[in-house]
């Protein structure tokens, strides 16, 4: 009787574990999902993170969601806002790691710095992030990043800089067929 309760418990509890692992992998394959909609339908990857359940993410998965909203927001000219817990769970989990997430941190975080007013640390975070777009060659990142540098240095009244960039962007996004990023980059 004893070792039927056992068994039990142990075929529960194994099949509690298998779930929650089903669980993980259905998240990764909906953020995997996310990432590769973002540049050209930011609409559909928007839907994909509203309707996750939330509930069976782990902490790392949480953040990569705030981070793809962000993202997906910023390079669509949307207005996006971060708390401060926000912002510290992606720094934790995103500023020393070499990774896609990673550049779309640094990208979140000059955008941020944008909106604060801070020219140094924008330029400073745009330029950690294209150093690391080429490192993990993400091309679609990189041209953004290179639009993004287009325009702080044409604010900065530099524009032999701001061509240099606007022409890398340019060259990018025709290679990866980005219409709308295309145009925005012209």
């Amino acid at each position: 009787m004893i070792y039927v309760r056992r068994l039990q418990y142990i075929l529960l509890s194994a099949m509690l574990f298998m779930c929650g692992c089903m669980a993980q992998k259905h998240a990764e394959e909906q953020l995997d999902k996310v990432k590769s909609l973002a540049p050209c339908h930011p609409e559909a990857a928007v839907k994909i993170l509203a309707d996750m359940d939330t509930i069976g993410l782990s902490e790392r998965q949480k953040a990569c969601r705030t981070l793809l909203h962000a993202y997906i927001c910023i390079i669509h000219a949307s207005p996006v806002e971060l708390d401060a817990g926000d912002m510290k769970r992606c720094a934790d989990l995103f500023n020393a790691s070499v990774n896609e997430d990673a550049v779309k941190w640094l990208i979140v975080k000059a955008a941020m710095a944008g909106r604060q007013g801070d020219v140094i640390a924008r330029i400073e975070s745009l330029k950690d992030a294209e150093f690391l777009a080429l490192q993990v060659n993400s091309e679609f990142d990189l041209a953004m990043i290179y639009q993004y540098l287009a325009d702080v240095y044409r604010q900065g009244y530099n524009g032999t800089v701001s061509e240099y960039y606007a022409g890398k962007a340019v060259e990018i996004l025709s290679r990866l067929g980005c219409p709308k990023q295309l145009r925005e980059a012209r």
